[in-house]
C-alpha cells in the first residue's frame, strides 16, 4: 500500500534586532577598573564580539546560520563569567529586539535577554530548515526551547511559557510526522505506524490546549496568528487520527480479524471526512491533494474490506467504542547542544582575560583535587602473583570467537572443501599422466639403445647420433623436473590432507567441533576446587568492576571540575579556603564508596589465596588440557586461514604439471619419430652391406646334366 502524504509543515518566524550593539564602552571600563589592564589592548576581542553579534542577527537560513547563532550564544555564556552583564551589573549593555507578533521594539540591559532571543532564533531557524528538508530522509525537524521562568518581567511577550509550549509541541509533532512518513515508506509494522501517528495527534492536542480563545497565547501572538494555528492544528488532528486508524485496520487484516478491520477502516474514513469538512480551498493545493489521495487510499481499503467481509468472511463488525485504543509512541525529543563544547563555541574570545590571582587559586584547587585522587588510587596488585589471569574455566569450555567466525565464514562457502579435494585429485591425476608419458619415453630410449647395440655388434662401432643424444639430455632434464615436482606434490598432498580434515570439521556444527577437541577428565575434588576458585574470582571481579567504576567516576568528576570561571568573578580572596572546602564536599561520597570497597577486599583475597593453593594440582591438569586444546584449535583456524594459499598452490602445481606434460608429450612424439628414422637408417645400412656381400662372392661350380638318350637306354 502506498504511504499517505503528510500535511505541510509549520515554521516559526525569526526575531530581528538592530544591526549593532556597543559593547566597547562598558567592557573597556570594567577591564580597566577590575582587571587593571589596558582596555585598548582588547579592541580586537571587542570588535570580534560585535562582528559575531552582527553575523548572528543576520544569520543565513541554513546550517551555517545555526552554527553562527550557537557560537554567539556560547560566547555570551563565557562572557558573563568575566563581566557582570545582568540587570544592574557594572558591565551591563543595552540589547534591543523586536517582538515577532507585535513588531514592537524592546530594550533591556541584561545579557540574559540577549541569550534568550538568540536561543529563540536557534529554535526558529531549525524549524525553518525542517520545512525545507527532504522528508524522505532520516532527517527530522529540531527545535531548541529556552526556559523563560526568570524572565516574566521582560518586555518581550513572544517568549512567554505558554507560547513556548505551543512551539515545542508543534515542533515535536512535526518531527514525529517525519518519523511517521519514514516508517510508512520503509513499510514498518502496522502497529508501529499506528502508534507513531497517534503520538502526532497527542502532540497537536497538547499544542492546541494553549490556543484556547480565553488563554494567554492569543494576547501575546494576536488573534489572527492564534486562529491560523488553531485552523491548521484542528485539521491535522483528525487527519492523523485517520492515518492511525488506517494502519490499525491493516493490523487487524494481518491478524485475519476481518470484522475488526472493517470497523477501523470505517472509523478512518469518518476521521478523514471530518478533516475534509475542516479544510477549505484556502488551505492550499498540497493540503487538498493530500486529502484527495488519502481518501482514495482509505476509501479503497474500506470498500475492499467491507465487500470481502460481506461476501466471504461474514464476521461481526464491532462498534468503534469496542476497538482497542491506540496509544502513541514518542520517537522524538528536543536536541540540546553543549555550549561549553569548543566545536560549538570556537575559541574563547576573552580567554586571556583571567586575573593572576585566579590562576593561582585554580592551581591550589587542582592540588586539592590531586590529593583526592591519590587517596583513591589503589589496586589489586596482589592478584598478579596468583596468576589468576591464566586460569581456564573448565565449566565454560566455549569455542573461541575466532574459531566461530571462521566456522561462519566457511558456511557461506559450501563448496570450499570439495573444491580443494577436486584440485588435489586433478593434481594427482596429471602427475600420474606425466610420469606415465616419461616412462614411455624411457622404454623407447631403452629399445633404441638395445637396437643400436645389436647393430654395432653386427657392423662395428659408429659415432652416436647427435639427435639421440640431444633427446636423451632433454629426457634427463624433464625427468629431473618431474622428480622435483613429484616431491613437492607429495609434501603438498600430505599437508593438504591434514587441512582437508580440519576444514571438514570446521564445516560441521559447533557441538561436533567441541566433541572433536581434546577432552578434560577431572575428579570430583578437581571440580570442587575449580568451582570454588571461580566463585571467589567472580567476587573479586565484581569488586574490581565496582571500584573501577567508582574511581572512573571520581577521576572524570575531578577532571571536569573547572572552577576557573567561578573564580574569575570572586571578589573576596578571604573566602577562598571556605570556597574550596565547599567545592571539595562533592568528592566525599565517591571517596567514601571507594574506601568501603577497599575495606571489603582483605577477606576475599585471604580466601582466594587458600583456594588457589588447593587448586594447584587441578591447575596443572587444566593447563595441559588448555594447551592441547589451543593447539588443536589453532590448527583448525590455520587450515581456514591458509585455504586460499592451498588452493593457489594446488592451481600452481596443476599449471606446472600442464606445462611439464606439454613438454613430455612433445618429447615422446619427437623420440618416436627420431627412433623410427634411426631404425630405418640402420635397416638401410644392413641392406647395403648385404648387397655388397652378395656381389663380391665367386660363382658356384655346376655338374653337366646327363643326356636324355642315355637315360632311355638304361631303362
Amino acid at each position: 500500500m502506498e504511504a499517505v502524504p503528510l500535511m505541510p509543515m509549520i515554521s516559526l518566524e525569526l526575531k530581528t534586532s538592530p544591526e549593532s550593539t556597543d559593547f566597547s564602552a562598558a567592557l573597556k571600563k570594567y577591564v580597566k577598573e577590575y582587571y587593571h589592564e589596558d582596555p585598548e589592548s582588547y579592541n580586537k576581542e571587542i570588535k570580534e564580539l560585535e562582528q559575531l553579534r552582527q553575523n548572528a542577527i543576520k544569520a543565513s537560513k541554513d546550517f551555517m546560520g545555526c552554527s553562527v547563532l550557537k557560537r554567539y550564544f556560547a560566547q555570551l555564556h563565557l562572557l558573563q563569567s568575566r563581566f557582570p552583564m545582568s540587570e544592574g551589573g557594572a558591565a551591563a549593555v543595552n540589547f534591543t529586539w523586536a517582538d515577532v507578533y507585535t513588531n514592537t521594539w524592546g530594550t533591556y540591559a541584561d545579557v540574559k535577554f540577549e541569550m534568550s532571543a538568540i536561543m529563540y532564533n536557534i529554535g526558529a531557524l531549525h524549524s525553518v530548515l525542517g520545512t525545507m528538508d527532504n522528508r524522505q530522509t532520516a532527517e527530522v525537524c529540531e527545535f531548541s526551547s529556552v526556559d523563560d521562568g526568570t524572565r516574566g518581567s521582560l518586555p518581550n511577550t513572544d517568549m512567554t511559557r505558554d507560547v513556548l509550549n505551543v512551539y515545542v509541541n508543534i515542533m515535536l509533532a512535526q518531527a514525529q510526522e517525519c518519523i511517521l512518513e519514514k516508517s510508512m515508506v520503509d513499510h514498518r509494522k502496522s502497529t508501529i505506524i499506528a502508534k507513531v501517528a497517534s503520538q502526532v495527534v497527542e502532540y497537536y492536542r497538547q499544542a492546541i490546549k494553549y490556543l484556547d480563545p480565553q488563554g494567554k497565547v492569543q494576547l501575546y501572538v494576536g488573534n489572527k496568528q492564534c486562529k491560523e494555528w488553531q485552523k491548521k492544528l484542528r485539521l491535522k488532528i483528525p487527519y492523523y487520527e485517520c492515518v492511525s486508524l488506517l494502519y490499525m485496520g491493516n493490523q487487524s487484516e494481518e491478524q485475519q480479524k476481518w470484522g475488526e478491520g472493517v470497523a477501523y477502516f470505517q472509523a478512518s474514513v469518518d476521521k478523514l471526512n471530518e478533516a475534509i469538512k475542516l479544510s477549505s480551498s484556502g488551505d492550499g493545493a498540497l493540503v487538498q491533494e493530500a486529502l484527495r489521495f488519502t481518501m482514495d487510499v482509505v476509501g479503497g481499503k474500506f470498500n475492499s474490506a467491507k465487500k470481502d467481509n460481506d461476501f466471504i468472511y461474514h464476521e461481526k463488525v464491532p462498534e468503534f467504542e469496542m476497538l482497542e485504543e491506540v496509544k502513541g509512541a514518542s520517537l522524538v525529543k528536543g536536541i540540546p547542544f553543549n555550549f561549553n563544547d569548543k566545536d560549538v563555541s570556537g575559541d574563547d574570545i576573552f580567554a586571556r582575560l583571567i586575573p593572576m590571582e585566579t590562576h593561582e587559586a585554580s592551581s591550589l584547587y587542582s592540588e586539592e583535587k590531586a590529593k583526592v585522587l591519590r587517596e583513591a588510587d589503589t589496586g589489586l596488585t596482589f592478584l598478579s602473583s596468583l596468576q589468576t589471569d591464566q586460569l581456564f574455566d573448565v565449566e565454560h569450555d566455549r569455542l573461541p570467537q575466532p574459531l566461530l567466525e571462521r566456522c561462519a565464514a566457511l558456511s557461506v562457502r559450501p563448496t570450499a572443501v570439495k573444491d580443494l579435494t577436486t584440485a588435489m585429485k586433478e593434481l594427482s591425476d596429471i602427475s600420474l599422466d606425466v610420469t606415465e608419458d616419461l616412462n614411455k619415453v624411457h622404454e623407447l630410449m631403452e629399445s633404441e639403445e638395445q637396437s643400436e647395440k645389436s647393430f654395432q655388434e653386427q657392423l662395428g662401432r659408429r659415432d652416436a647420433s647427435l639427435i639421440v643424444a640431444e633427446l636423451a639430455k632433454e629426457y634427463g632434464h624433464l625427468k629431473e623436473a618431474n622428480a622435483r615436482a613429484d616431491t613437492s606434490d607429495r609434501e603438498l598432498h600430505k599437508v593438504m590432507m591434514v587441512h582437508v580434515n580440519n576444514l571438514r570439521l570446521l564445516a560441521s556444527q559447533p557441538e561436533e567441533i567441541k566433541q572433536a577437541l581434546p577432552l578434560l577428565e577431572l575428579t570430583d575434588e578437581d571440580r570442587e576446587a575449580s568451582s570454588e576458585i571461580w566463585r571467589l574470582l567472580g567476587k573479586v571481579e565484581e569488586m574490581k568492576e565496582q571500584r573501577d567504576k567508582f574511581e572512573h567516576e571520581l577521576r572524570e568528576q575531578v577532571q571536569n571540575d573547572d572552577i576557573t570561571k567561578a573564580l574569575v568573578t570572586m571578589k573576596d580572596a578571604d573566602s577562598l579556603e571556605e570556597f574550596f572546602e565547599e567545592q571539595l564536599t562533592k568528592y566525599v561520597k565517591p571517596s567514601d564508596l571507594i574506601q568501603r570497597n577497599l575495606a571489603a577486599q582483605e577477606n576475599i583475597l585471604r580466601a582466594l589465596t587458600d583456594a588457589n593453593a588447593k587448586y594447584a594440582d587441578t591447575r596443572r591438569k587444566v593447563n595441559d588440557h588448555q594447551q592441547r586444546r589451543e593447539t588443536r584449535i589453532e590448527s583448525i583456524i590455520n587450515s581456514y586461514d591458509i585455504y586460499d594459499d592451498l588452493m593457489k598452490k594446488a592451481k600452481e602445481g596443476i599449471e606446472c604439471y600442464k606445462k611439464l606434460q606439454e613438454n613430455v608429450t612433445k618429447l615422446l612424439s619427437r623420440v618416436s619419430g627420431a627412433y623410427k628414422v634411426q631404425e630405418e637408417e640402420r635397416q638401410q645400412i644392413i641392406n647395403r652391406e648385404n648387397a655388397k656381400k652378395a656381389k663380391a662372392a665367386p660363382p658356384r661350380p655346376t655338374a653337366p646334366k646327363p643326356a636324355a638318350a642315355a637315360v632311355g637306354a638304361v631303362g
